[in-house]
């Protein structure tokens, strides 16, 4: 689009032969844009026609006659909308739907508004809304396929991580299942109304007696197992080597 163009646009507005909202529509620009143009024309008006005192209340007529100086100076203003306008004709870097900006060129409010209400759109999508301290996600989350510990709970000491072929957990001492509850900062506590299903530490696995009826118990060094509503079966000092269910109660092999 020339600068003409937009001269002889203004001009009518100006004159009363068309409106913002027509020009903008055919010249296929925002009407904040249009609006911009007339803006700038009678600015630049104003500052280069110096008025004679008292000839103030003819600055319209003589707006309109404007010189051949004024002129040049508001194709000069007028140039500087063209630029902001051809942000649509830069490579576009950013992601669609966003405005990808010209170098040394101003931008529409307009966009930048937009850009940044894009980003505030995908923000809240992947992580929740803006003002919580939560994160909600609805979508997957990936970690990628690198081998190495995701998640850090505790420093390094309490994570998740992959391995070779192994996904592992890290805990410093214990590791814990629990039934209904609520958080407690106490050891192996399933909190207020909740119940330890099972438990492992280097001391050895713990399994609840009322889990189901094929409970097991392997703790100490006497290596005791027991199945619950049966009689307690014990390698007394030996180790215990294998425990294997038979469907009705638990084998127990002891070491010779």
């Amino acid at each position: 689009m020339s600068n003409n163009e937009r001269i002889r646009a203004v001009l009518d507005i100006l004159a009363g032969r068309s409106t913002t909202a027509v020009v903008a529509k055919r010249l296929a620009v925002p009407t904040e844009e249009v609006e911009l143009w007339r803006e700038l024309y009678l600015d630049a008006v104003e500052r280069n026609l110096e008025l004679p005192r008292g000839l103030g209340r003819f600055k319209p007529l003589v707006g309109a006659l404007a010189t051949a100086s004024t002129i040049a100076a508001v194709l000069a203003i007028i140039a500087w909308p063209e630029s902001a306008s051809s942000q649509v004709a830069c490579t576009q870097t950013l992601p669609s739907p966003m405005t990808t900006f010209c170098a040394d060129t101003p931008a529409l409010a307009s966009e930048v508004n937009g850009n940044f209400q894009q980003l505030v759109s995908w923000t809240e999508q992947k992580v929740g809304g803006f003002g919580s301290n939560n994160i909600d996600v609805t979508g997957t989350l990936s970690y990628g396929s690198s081998l190495r510990q995701m998640e850090n709970y505790w420093g390094t000491e309490f994570g998740t991580g992959v391995q070779s072929s192994t996904l592992y957990q890290r805990s410093a001492r214990n590791f814990a299942w629990y039934a209904g509850g609520s958080h407690s900062n106490s050891e192996l506590d399933p909190g207020t109304g909740g119940s330890r299903l099972m438990s492992l530490s280097s001391a050895g696995l713990n399994i609840a007696s009322g889990v189901s009826a094929n409970s097991v118990q392997i703790t100490g060094t006497k290596r005791t197992v027991v199945a619950s509503g049966t009689a307690w079966a014990s390698c007394g000092n030996s180790a215990v080597v294998g425990v294997r269910w038979n469907g009705a109660g638990i084998d127990v092999r002891c070491s010779p």
